[in-house]
């Protein structure tokens, strides 16, 4: 019969055969940051250049003074964009702090279920306890990932909207001019 392999070995084997998976994960999740983080800058770009070339472009179209007075609103959406896109940036901040957490919670998770199941421990008291302490907690920063999330996706597509708003309003003025 072979002999019982020592806890500290078990627990370094499993960290061994999980880090292919995590430096996946950890590469698509850099990319994904980044995407997000060029997308975030983007929409704040937008907004605030277009709400800065506003001037010239009326004084290279020609309006007169009350065309211009008419181009407040679409400063102010234009502003509205900004400040939606900043606060955008803030969530997906706050989203990817709460996806790495709750990633780390997920493999303190799994090392724990691969260390009693291979230690044929599962069912002694206070593993099933503290599993489900675990799992709570990585359910728990699951759950605030996904709220900041939408939080995120909704403030975004709000500075996108009042860009396409503002830029429509600015094109309507010029062709009534």
């Amino acid at each position: 019969m072979a002999d019982k392999v020592p806890r500290t070995e078990l627990t370094r084997a499993i960290g061994e055969s999980s880090k292919p998976f995590e430096e996946t994960a950890r590469k698509g999740e850099e990319i994904a940051a980044n995407i997000v983080r060029d997308g975030l800058k983007t929409i704040v770009l937008l907004n605030s250049g277009a709400a800065l070339a506003m001037p010239a472009v009326t004084t290279f179209i020609g309006f007169d003074a009350a065309a211009k007075a008419s181009l407040i609103y679409p400063m102010g959406l234009f502003a509205v964009g900004v400040i939606s896109g900043v606060f955008a940036m803030a969530t997906a901040y706050f989203a990817m702090c709460m996806h790495i957490e709750g990633s780390r919670a997920d493999g303190e998770l799994r090392q724990h279920q691969h260390l009693h199941f291979l230690t044929d421990t599962m069912e002694a008291s206070g593993v099933k306890e503290l599993e489900a302490k675990k799992t709570e907690k990585r359910d728990d920063w699951w759950r605030r990932y996904k709220r900041w999330r939408l939080a995120g996706m909704v403030l975004f597509a709000l500075a996108l909207a009042v860009f396409v708003a503002g830029a429509i309003w600015v094109f309507w003025l010029a062709l009534m001019k």
